[in-house]
């Protein structure tokens, strides 16, 4: 079976605190626009209901160096990645 998923793919996850904290660590690693908070870049990904959604690109920069097997914090609820809007 042949599955392609192109990486500009909306995604949706339901992060973690450890998954929030890595997030807020990201944005903070390099300078925001005059007037943009830390809170407001990640207000943009909230996605309702706890979900927040990226671009498959975005969620690989900011999350890949974390997930691996064996890891103690998890990024994502249950470790899942959704590609279509969770309900």
């Amino acid at each position: 079976m042949e599955y392609a998923i192109n990486i500009n793919e909306e995604v949706w996850v339901h992060l973690t605190p450890a998954g929030v904290e890595v997030f807020r660590a990201d944005i903070e690693k390099y300078p925001l626009p005059e007037g943009l908070t830390t809170e407001q870049v990640i207000s943009i990904h909230d996605a309702g209901g706890g979900w927040s959604k990226f671009r498959l690109y975005e969620l690989m920069s900011i999350f890949g160096h974390k997930l691996r097997n064996g890891a103690v914090d998890r990024m994502f609820g249950s470790n899942t990645i959704f590609f279509t809007p969770p309900v």
